[in-house]
């Protein structure tokens, strides 16, 4: 089983058209939401957690995270993972929920605690770019939470022993070029699509097959 964890940035309908592409091919598929999981206040990435493990719930699945889901990968739990176009979990012990030059930029973007949408956050135009079909664009920024400013000053641990797990990484854009060259280091399939941050909801087929490829290969050796 896949379950296909959306960055806690955006909604489970970044992962709703690569899961019926994946279903299509024969693959059980969950995409569990994280909306409001931080409603109740800290701690945010416990509360992150629970709530994807109890959609998930005990069967044996390969987490598929995108952007900044990826450091919370280990701490979820999985079979096996995949990171899209998304920060690397570390080997061991915990990291931070953003690379330092974004989280140095997210206080201008918050008021009363509280970020601004992401697409709010690249400019106008931004989000036109990366979602053309406007129909997608409007369902995906319906689901775009504000997000407590917070929640990027707790981190991610991961559990000791998780790296063994099979792993692979898809890079969509050039913005991951070095998250994709670290995961080759540490000995993980990667594939690259050349692409966009957003490209599951513009070519949910190929993002699918890669996740596929990447995983397939994961367990080679």
């Amino acid at each position: 089983m896949f379950a296909l964890v959306h960055s806690p940035l955006v909604g489970p309908r970044s992962w709703r058209d690569v899961a019926a592409s994946l279903r299509a091919r024969g693959h059980d598929v969950v995409v569990p939401s994280m909306l409001g999981f931080a409603d109740k206040g800290p701690p945010y990435v416990e509360a992150l957690v629970a709530r994807a493990r109890a959609a998930i719930g005990t069967g044996a699945a390969v987490l598929v995270g995108h952007s900044g889901a990826g450091p919370l990968l280990p701490a979820i739990g999985g079979a096996g993972y995949v990171v899209v176009d998304g920060g690397l979990p570390p080997k061991r012990g915990d990291a931070p929920l953003a690379p330092p030059e974004l989280l140095k930029h997210l206080d201008p973007l918050t008021t009363d605690g509280r970020l601004a949408p992401w697409s709010q956050w690249w400019g106008d135009g931004a989000m036109t770019h990366l979602v053309p079909d406007p129909t997608v664009r409007n369902e995906i920024e319906a689901e775009l939470p504000m997000l407590p400013r917070a929640y990027f000053d707790e981190r991610a641990r991961a559990p000791d022993g998780w790296s063994t797990s099979p792993a692979g990484y898809v890079q969509l854009s050039p913005a991951y070029a070095a998250e994709a060259h670290e995961a080759r280091d540490r000995g993980w399939p990667v594939e690259v699509l050349d692409s966009g941050h957003l490209h599951m909801v513009v070519d949910p087929d190929a993002v699918a097959d890669a996740i596929v490829r990447v995983e397939a290969a994961s367990h080679v050796g």
